[in-house]
C-alpha cells in the first residue's frame, strides 16, 4: 500500500440519517467477503446503549477497498451532546460526507454539521440518503442544503425515481444511468430515461460550469464553446473540492445500495489523499514545523480515540502522520515523554480487530494494551519527537452527584470512572471540597445516563444519582468587633485567653485574610497563630447555613494574657469565641455561584430561550447575531442550571447548544436565603436531638 492510495473519510450527520448504513454499504460494495448479511447497524453500533437507542454514541472505524484504493471510514456520532467526537474524527480525515435524509431533512442540523466541517477547513460532500423512503422529497432536501450550507451546492448524482419508484441514479458528470436490481450492489449501466434527460442536461451544465470556474484556462475554454474533457473535469473537481469552492451532492439509498458505487468512485478519483496536507508540530517551546505525510519521515501519530474492553483490554486508535509503524518497535509518547510498548498492531473493523504487520503514513489503525497513552497524545520517535496540537474538548454542561449502592461498588467506583474517562474524554469527575460530593460531569443528561449505564454494564459498578448540592458560601456585609475571652479555673493551673477581633468584608473572590495589630505586648506574638487557628476552626463550623465562609478579613487588635494560665489552647478557644461573637453581628449573608452562559440558537427560538432564562432568575447580558445563529450571553444562578442542557434541547428541538463557566458569587435573595437557613437549622436541630 502507498500513502497516495489511501483515502480517509468521516461520515457525519444527525441521528437517523443513515450514516452507519452508508458505511456498511461502502464495505459491502468494496469488500463483499466482509459484508454482513443485511444492511443493519450490527458491525459498527457495538454497545447495548447504541442498539437500544438506535444511534451512534462514539466514533467507529471500518474500511473498504475500491479500485485498488484503501478507504478508511469513520462513522461518527450525530448525537448533539457528544459532537466533540465528530470534531476529532473530521480532524483525522481529509474529507467528510454529510449524510441527510431525503424525507423531512432537519435543516438546522444540516447547518450545524456544515459549520463543523468548516471549522476544520475540510472538504465536504453530501449524500442524500433514503431516496426509497415514503414521502422522499429531493427538492426539499436540496433546498435545505442551499439554505444551511454556506457555499455552492451542485448535484453529482441524481436519483431515478423516489419513494417506492426509486430504481437507480444518474452520474451527472459522465451522463450515465445506473439501475440496481436483484442481488445487493448489482447494477446495470443504461441510457438516461427520457423523462429525466432535460433535468440531467441542466444539472450537467451546472456542474461543468462550477468545475470550469476552478481554473481560468478552463473558463476560457468553456466560454469559447470547446468541450472539456473528462480528465480536465476530474482534475478541476479535485482542485475545487479540496479548496471548498463547491459542495458535491450524491443521492441514493444505503438500504437498496443505490448510488454507493458512484460515491466510492468519486472518493477514489476526486477526494484528497493524505499527502495533500501537512501537520503542524511543536518541536520546541518556541518552534513549530510542518510535518509531511510521508513514509520517509520519522514515525509520528496522534491518538484520537481510546476504548477499554474486558476481553480486548485497552485499544488506542491512531492516525499515522509520518513514517512506518511495526508491531515489534516500541513507540515514544512525546506528550508524556515516556516509552510505550504495545501488544498488537491492528486494523479495526467495527467490533473486529485484524492484526497487520505494518502501517504507513496516512493510515488509521489501532494498537492494543498500551499502558499510559491517552486520547490527544502524540506518538513519535525520541530522536525527532513531534508534538501535534492537543485535541480540545468542550467543558461539561451538566453534573450528577454519584453514590455507590454498596461497599463493593464503592471500592470499584474510582477505577470504573477513570476507565470511563479514558474512553470518553467529554466526561470528568471530581470530589468537591465544599459539598463533599462525587460529581460526574458531561455534555447532557442523556450523555450522563449512558455513561452510568456503561459503568454498570462494563465495570459492574452500580450507583444512585441525584442533582448536585448547590455550593453556597457565607460572608458578611458590615464590619464588626467582638471579644473572645476564655477563662477557666478548676484547681491548679487554669486556662486564660483573651482577644479582641475586628471582622471586615472583602471584595468578592478575595477569600480569607488574617492580620494582627497588637500594640504594647497585650498578647505575646507566640499566641497569635493559636488565635488564627481558632478563627479558622470556627469558620469551618459554617455558622449561618452550613456553608464555607469566605471574603472577609479578621484582625486581632487587642487582648490580654496571664503569665501562668495562658496557653495555646486557651487562645485558640478565645479566637473561636471572638469570631462567632463578631460574625453574628456582622450581618452574615449567603452567596450563590453565578454562571456565565453563552447559548447559540436559531433566530426562531430566541424569544423562548430568553423567556426561559428570565424564569431562572437569569440576566441577559447581550445578544450577538452570527452566521451560526444568535449567541445569547446570560448570567444565571447555578441553582437553576441543573436541567438547562435538557431544557434547551427541548426548547430548540435539539438544535441549541451552550457553554457554561463560573462567573462570580452573588448574594442570594433574602426570601430564598431564609428558606435555606431555616432548612439547615431544622436539620441541625434534628441531628443534635438524635445525639
Amino acid at each position: 500500500m502507498k500513502t497516495d492510495a489511501i483515502r480517509n473519510v468521516s461520515l457525519i450527520g444527525y441521528d437517523g440519517a443513515g450514516k452507519t448504513c452508508i458505511a456498511e454499504a461502502m464495505v459491502k460494495y468494496g469488500t463483499p467477503e466482509r459484508a454482513i448479511k443485511e444492511i443493519a447497524p450490527t458491525r459498527l453500533d457495538l454497545d447495548n446503549e447504541e442498539l437500544k437507542r438506535n444511534i451512534t454514541l462514539s466514533t467507529k472505524t471500518t474500511f473498504t477497498q475500491w479500485k485498488d484504493v484503501h478507504i478508511n471510514i469513520l462513522d461518527t456520532p450525530g448525537f448533539f451532546n457528544i459532537l466533540a467526537e465528530t470534531f476529532n474524527s473530521i480532524a483525522m480525515t481529509e474529507a467528510s460526507v454529510l449524510v441527510i435524509k431525503a424525507a423531512k431533512p432537519i435543516k438546522h442540523y444540516i447547518e450545524r454539521f456544515g459549520f463543523i466541517a468548516e471549522d476544520r477547513a475540510k472538504p465536504l460532500a453530501v449524500f442524500i440518503n433514503q431516496c426509497e423512503m415514503e414521502r422522499a422529497n429531493l427538492d426539499e432536501a436540496f433546498a435545505s442544503l442551499t439554505q444551511e450550507v454556506k457555499g455552492k451546492i451542485v448535484y453529482v448524482s441524481y436519483p431515478i425515481g423516489l419513494d417506492t419508484n426509486h430504481q437507480g441514479v444518474i452520474d451527472v458528470l459522465r451522463m450515465k444511468a445506473y439501475y440496481y436490481q436483484g442481488a445487493y450492489g448489482k447494477f446495470q449501466e443504461k441510457e438516461i430515461p427520457a423523462e429525466l434527460k432535460d433535468k440531467a442536461e441542466e444539472l450537467h451544465t451546472q456542474l461543468v460550469e462550477t468545475l470550469a470556474e476552478t481554473d481560468d484556462s478552463l473558463v476560457n475554454k468553456y466560454l469559447e464553446g470547446t468541450a472539456l474533457t473528462e480528465e480536465e473535469l476530474i482534475s478541476a473537481f479535485k482542485k475545487g473540492f479540496a479548496a471548498r469552492t463547491f459542495f458535491p451532492v450524491f443521492c441514493g439509498s444505503a438500504k437498496k445500495a443505490t448510488g454507493i458505487n458512484l460515491l466510492l468512485d468519486y472518493v477514489v478519483n476526486c477526494f484528497p489523499d493524505p499527502t495533500t496536507r501537512e501537520w503542524a508540530s511543536k518541536v520546541s517551546e518556541d518552534k513549530m514545523e510542518m510535518r509531511k505525510v510521508d513514509i520517509n519521515e520519522p514515525f509520528s501519530a496522534i491518538v484520537f480515540k481510546t476504548t477499554v474492553d474486558h476481553f480486548q483490554g485497552k485499544v488506542t486508535y491512531i492516525r499515522i502522520i509520518s513514517g512506518v509503524l511495526k508491531p515489534e518497535i516500541p513507540v515514544y509518547n512525546a506528550t508524556k515523554k515516556i516509552e510505550e510498548k504495545f501488544a498488537t498492531l491492528v486494523r479495526v473493523d467495527g467490533k473486529n480487530q485484524i492484526p497487520i504487520n505494518e502501517a504507513i503514513a496516512g493510515d488509521i489503525v489501532a494498537i492494543t494494551k498500551v499502558k499510559d497513552t491517552q486520547t490527544g497524545d502524540t506518538l513519535a520517535t525520541p530522536e525527532r519527537p513531534a508534538l501535534y496540537l492537543t485535541i480540545e474538548f468542550p467543558k461539561p454542561t451538566i453534573s450528577f452527584s454519584l453514590k455507590a449502592k454498596t461497599k463493593q461498588d464503592e471500592d470499584k467506583l474510582s477505577n470504573g470512572l477513570q476507565r470511563l474517562i479514558e474512553e470518553d474524554p467529554l466526561l470528568s469527575y471530581v470530589r468537591t471540597q465544599d459539598t463533599k460530593e462525587l460529581l460526574l460531569s458531561g455534555m447532557g443528561q442523556a450523555h450522563l445516563e449512558i455513561a452510568i449505564e456503561r459503568l454498570k454494564r462494563k465495570y459492574e459498578v452500580d450507583v444512585t444519582t441525584q442533582p448536585p448540592k448547590i455550593p453556597y458560601k457565607e460572608t458578611i456585609k458590615k464590619p464588626s468587633k467582638a471579644q473572645g475571652k476564655y477563662k477557666r479555673q478548676s484547681g491548679g493551673r487554669g486556662q486564660y485567653g483573651d482577644c479582641w477581633l475586628e471582622l471586615k468584608p472583602l471584595p468578592r473572590g478575595k477569600g480569607f485574610e488574617f492580620t494582627e495589630s497588637i500594640f504594647g505586648g497585650a498578647i505575646p506574638k507566640n499566641y497569635i497563630p493559636s488565635i488564627q487557628k481558632g478563627v479558622e476552626d470556627a469558620m469551618q463550623e459554617r455558622p449561618l447555613a452550613g456553608c464555607p465562609v469566605t471574603d472577609l478579613s479578621v484582625n486581632v487588635y487587642d487582648g490580654s494574657y496571664h503569665e501562668v494560665d495562658s496557653s495555646d489552647m486557651a487562645f485558640k478557644i478565645a479566637g473561636s469565641m471572638g469570631f462567632k461573637n463578631a460574625y453574628a453581628n456582622a450581618n452574615p449573608i449567603l452567596l450563590e455561584p453565578i454562571m456565565q452562559l453563552e447559548i447559540t440558537i436559531p433566530e426562531e427560538f430566541l424569544g423562548d430561550v430568553i423567556g426561559d432564562i428570565n424564569s431562572r432568575r437569569g440576566k441577559i447580558q447581550g445578544m450577538d447575531p452570527t452566521p451560526r445563529g444568535n449567541v445569547v450571553k446570560a448570567l444565571v444562578p447555578y441553582e437553576n442550571t441543573a436541567t438547562y442542557a435538557t431544557d434547551l434541547h427541548s426548547i430548540t428541538q435539539g438544535i441549541g447548544y451552550f457553554t457554561m463557566q463560573f462567573s462570580h458569587l452573588e448574594e442570594v435573595p433574602a426570601q430564598i436565603a431564609q428558606k435555606i437557613i431555616d432548612a439547615y437549622q431544622k436539620q441541625k436541630g434534628q441531628q443534635e436531638e438524635e445525639k
